[in-house]
């Protein structure tokens, strides 16, 4: 047993190191969502959470299984209970008590973590996991009550490499593998999403795959995996399929822009329905030549919401790693694409006095954006990994994350347990997902935080799960801003221009950049000349008697 570990372990280091040098010696940015105001970052830290330490990597849990695991990829609720997609990248060298990728899972508020299945060494990794809802089976016979399953996507490194689409049994507490496609390459599924084709009226759950292709599948439930799967690829030849999302009832999926051959590939592409279905590209970034894969070319954790500029249609947010961006894709407007967030220059701004001081680079949106209701008001978590030098001496060195507002503005929060600091030289690295718990004891108050990113270095037991409790009576999360009796006009400008309040008051105006840097302050002015300022995004903070306003504008 131990020489078939140990020569398992060193296939399995070979096959990592085929990942070498895509993301060393890169400044790393992985975001799972939570946004925060852009306006006087110095005030928009998060102090309103407490976390806890909740997993233990390298001990048994309360059924003697191994808990060990470099990477938390994913952790999501389905039918009460908590589950967590773990991952073995780079966890070198194996051990005896090693299982390889496991699924965790948590029975309730005050309950341990334990292991619900262990997939085993050819995998990789648990690359998504999502808890998905059928209303109708293969047959379009409508399902009711609509049935709830948890998927699942696990990366085959070791041949014969079959992608599949995993289920669990929640009878049985058994998962199943239901065979895609044998592939000579990573052999994984990196997102999922359900989508009713307008035309056929069929209903399917999409799966896009790291090799560059989505398929499909039905629910069957007389099948032992639940899913009739149908292998044919709807979209190939492209680079990693990273997220998918429907946006005004139409399927999104963003694939790596990549170089096939001597043609580039890749983009965000938009499903058109029918008896025939085919893709179409609505948005290509600029392909970086020279880069190991495409991990600089890629768009992660596209997620629909309504448009920040009040247009009353739904726009599409995304991250991309090259120039650390946050995206939003109109699609009524031909699907023009603006920048809403530079990652970078937030936490440049934020953490380094206003100059971010490594290169122009972050992986981002590990999952899509977490949508959440805090005080009444819409939201979206976003998980941020930051290694730096200036961070790998502190004794607590965790992590960071972001809250996304409606109105596109962002407050920055980090997490980390004084009661358990991270060893001196070591570091949380990355927040890759953020979950709201589903347990009542709970009372909508606590999170759990997930992360770690390996980074082509070897790694071991290195995973991580947090609990976050927002404090109690507390307001410093969502704050009282009225974005809706605020106008400015015309919004986007390039000249003059207005400014509108409900009130004859006077009132204190100030103009804030996207680094968060105040360019204007003035009192009682109604128009305010803005020719000179550089294109891009501006936000407009007004306080008038005891109310605050906030409104963004684009400078053309």
């Amino acid at each position: 047993m131990f020489n078939f570990l140990t020569q398992l372990s060193y296939d399995k280091y070979l096959v990592q190191n085929i990942y070498k040098g895509i993301m060393k010696n890169i400044i790393l940015i992985t975001v799972s969502i939570v946004f925060f105001s852009l306006y006087s970052q110095a005030q928009n830290r998060m102090d309103s959470m407490t976390f806890y330490k909740d997993y233990f990597p390298g001990t048994n849990d309360i059924n003697g299984k191994y808990l060990g695991s470099t990477e938390t990829m994913v952790i999501t609720q389905h039918k009460g209970k908590l589950f967590a997609g773990m991952s073995n990248w780079m966890d070198y060298p194996i051990t005896p008590q090693h299982e390889g990728t496991q699924i965790l899972r948590k029975d309730a508020y005050n309950a341990p973590w334990v292991v619900d299945t262990s997939v085993g060494f050819t995998s990789l990794r648990s690359n998504a996991m999502v808890s998905v809802f059928f209303s109708k089976d293969f047959n379009g016979q409508q399902l009711n009550p609509k049935v709830n399953i948890l998927v699942g996507g696990f990366s085959d490194i070791i041949n014969p490499r079959i992608a599949g689409i995993w289920v669990r049994n929640d009878i049985t507490n058994q998962w199943y593998k239901n065979n895609v496609v044998q592939l000579q390459s990573e052999a994984g599924i990196r997102s999922f999403e359900i989508h009713t084709d307008k035309i056929t009226n069929k209903q399917y759950l999409f799966a896009g795959l790291t090799a560059g292709s989505i398929v499909k599948a039905q629910y069957d439930g007389s099948s032992p995996g639940h899913l009739i799967v149908d292998t044919a690829k709807e979209l190939s030849g492209l680079g990693r399929v990273m997220a998918m999302c429907v946006c005004n009832g139409d399927l999104y999926a963003a694939a790596g822009v990549d170089l096939n051959g001597t043609h580039i590939v890749g983009g965000l592409y938009r499903r058109i329905d029918g008896i025939t279905p085919t893709w179409q590209l609505v948005y290509r970034w600029t392909y970086t030549p020279g880069t190991p894969g495409d991990e600089r070319n890629i768009m992660r954790g596209i997620t629909c919401i309504p448009d920040p500029l009040g247009s009353n249609n739904e726009v599409i947010i995304g991250t991309r790693s090259k120039g650390a961006l946050v995206e939003a894709i109109e699609p009524f407007n031909n699907h023009n694409v603006r920048i809403e967030l530079h990652i970078t220059d937030y936490f440049g701004n934020a953490l380094f006095g206003g100059t971010w001081p490594y290169n122009n680079y972050a992986t981002s949106a590990f999952n899509n954006f977490t949508p959440d209701t805090i005080n009444g008001q819409q939201v979206w978590w976003l998980g941020v990994g930051i290694i730096n030098e200036r961070y790998t001496n502190l004794s607590d060195n965790g992590s960071f994350f972001l809250l996304r507002f409606k109105n596109g503005t962002y407050k920055w929060g980090y997490i980390n347990d004084v009661n358990y600091p991270i060893p001196l030289g070591k570091s949380l690295r990355a927040t890759r997902t953020i979950c709201k718990s589903p347990f009542p004891e709970d009372s909508l108050n606590v999170y759990y935080f997930g992360g770690y990113i390996c980074s082509s270095d070897i790694s071991n037991n290195t995973s991580w799960i947090y609990k976050g409790v927002k404090n109690k009576n507390t307001t410093a999360i969502v704050d009282s801003i009225d974005s809706h009796n605020f106008v400015i006009f015309p919004n986007p400008s390039n000249t003059e221009i207005n400014i509108a309040l409900p009130s004859t008051e006077q009132f204190q105006i100030e103009i804030v950049n996207s680094l968060g840097q105040s360019i204007f302050i003035d009192q009682n002015k109604n128009k305010i000349d803005i020719s000179k300022f550089p294109k891009g995004i501006y936000y407009f903070s007004v306080k008038q008697g005891k109310k605050n306003y906030l409104q963004k504008l684009i400078k053309q």
